[in-house]
């Protein structure tokens, strides 16, 4: 890991943002695709988090299979594919 840990960590707080709108809109009973939509952005930002994290955004996976394969040949165990949260 990079020493990209403060950068991560502001990409990881822009998630719990959106993942704590999606709680809000839940509770509320608003249209589930705001809900969605807010839950995709957190998920993006996360993955973000990791991959600045893991010094990777310049030779960044092009689909989800290539982006697990990358981060699991990265990261031998998964204790650290967590360690930056």
């Amino acid at each position: 890991m990079s020493d990209n840990g403060d950068l991560a960590q502001k990409w990881l707080k822009m998630a719990d943002e959106e993942f704590a709108i999606v709680e809000a809109l839940s509770e509320a009973g608003v249209g589930l695709a705001g809900v969605c939509f807010h839950a995709q952005q957190g998920a993006e930002k996360s993955i973000k988090a990791w991959l600045i994290a893991h010094d990777a955004t310049r030779k960044r996976p092009t689909s989800w299979k290539n982006f697990f394969h990358f981060a699991f040949k990265s990261s031998r165990d998964s204790a650290k594919w967590w360690r930056i949260a």
